[in-house]
């Protein structure tokens, strides 16, 4: 680092080196000495010592959270909490006597936030307040969108109340067109409480789209007792022919020590069969009607299914195997059998 007495003799040395240029009398060595002068010197006065270039400052990092997002603001818990409180009183109109009332509060929770709306809106669609008032609040998130619907369909899960979801299946109708709404009844159908499996059933029933089938069918498959006969009853309703490969299984015949399906449900199956017309059943219906030989090791059926299954057969097209049977029954040790056959 130059001392204060060293940058004064070079600033000397200028001065004296600028006079001599000035002078016109200037020898190589004299332009020689300024020249090594200008290079070395950085304190002269005069001179300008180049800095380096800025840089542009950073850009600054956006926050990676609402927690960073929000550290420098105050919050308004007061807006927040009129703002909810506007919200149930809003739905709390929809009870109201006067039509007018009731249009002005729906028409106004349809303009607010869905996720502020949502939640008291399932709320009053669970609680026990009237059908009317139920289905006013469902169309309200009807109104409000997709977005609004699926917010709502997320939030409906099996572990809720048997009540609440009986509650909520009385208005699920209104949510048809969402594609979410039939896999949320059969979770509801496969875990949820009987009452509310019954009241999914009922909506079931009411609903003609053919997606519905599938989830019919995977119901039969898991239901029991009185609930099984029932969903049998809205295969052949519905015609659902798909059910067939798990209707047969049902009926066909098992070993002599392997357990036998409850045999009134063996009887209304193949009664289904019959309706369903179906040459993919003809098979099965005719080793339920006919007498197996002993060394088959196979159970003959009881009568009733027996008959019932020689019914069926005769709602299926004709084929040869078919009539060859019905011809040697007309003759069976069972009086059911014979008058099936029509003899």
């Amino acid at each position: 680092r130059s001392t204060p007495s060293n940058s004064s003799a070079a600033s000397d040395v200028y001065k004296r080196q600028i006079q001599a240029l000035k002078s016109g009398k200037v020898d190589n060595s004299t332009m020689q000495r300024l020249i090594d002068l200008l290079e070395k010197s950085t304190g002269v006065p005069g001179t300008k010592v180049l800095q380096p270039q800025e840089t542009a400052p950073k850009e600054q990092q956006k926050p990676s959270s609402s927690e960073e997002r929000y550290k420098d603001v105050l919050p308004d818990v007061e807006l927040v909490r009129e703002s909810e409180v506007d919200i149930s009183l809003a739905f709390k109109d929809l009870t109201s006597p006067d039509t007018i009332t009731r249009a002005k509060a729906a028409a106004w929770l349809i303009k607010q936030d869905a996720d502020k709306v949502v939640p008291v809106a399932l709320e009053v669609i669970c609680s026990d307040t009237s059908i009317k008032v139920s289905k006013l609040a469902a169309a309200v998130v009807v109104k409000m969108g997709t977005q609004a619907v699926d917010m709502l369909l997320k939030k409906i899960h099996p572990g809720m109340s048997e009540q609440s979801l009986k509650n909520f299946i009385d208005v699920a109708d209104l949510f048809l067109e969402n594609p979410n709404l039939l896999p949320k009844l059969k979770e509801i159908i496969l875990v949820g409480s009987p009452g509310a499996v019954r009241k999914c059933f009922a909506l079931l029933r009411r609903i003609p789209s053919k997606a519905v089938n599938p989830i019919v069918i995977d119901l039969f498959e898991r239901a029991s007792g009185k609930m099984k006969l029932e969903v049998l009853t809205l295969i052949t309703e519905r015609n659902i022919k798909e059910a067939i490969p798990n209707l047969v299984e049902i009926i066909r015949p098992v070993k002599f020590w392997e357990q036998e399906q409850k045999i009134p449900l063996q009887v209304q199956v193949c009664r289904a069969l019959g309706i369903l017309k179906s040459p993919e059943s003809e098979d099965a219906l005719i080793d339920a009607a006919q007498i197996h030989k002993p060394w088959t090791m196979l159970k003959t059926k009881p009568d009733q299914v027996r008959a019932t299954a020689v019914w069926a057969l005769k709602q299926l097209p004709e084929s040869n195997r078919l009539n060859t049977l019905l011809e040697k029954l007309k003759t069976d040790k069972s009086s059911a059998v014979r008058k099936a056959v029509g003899t």
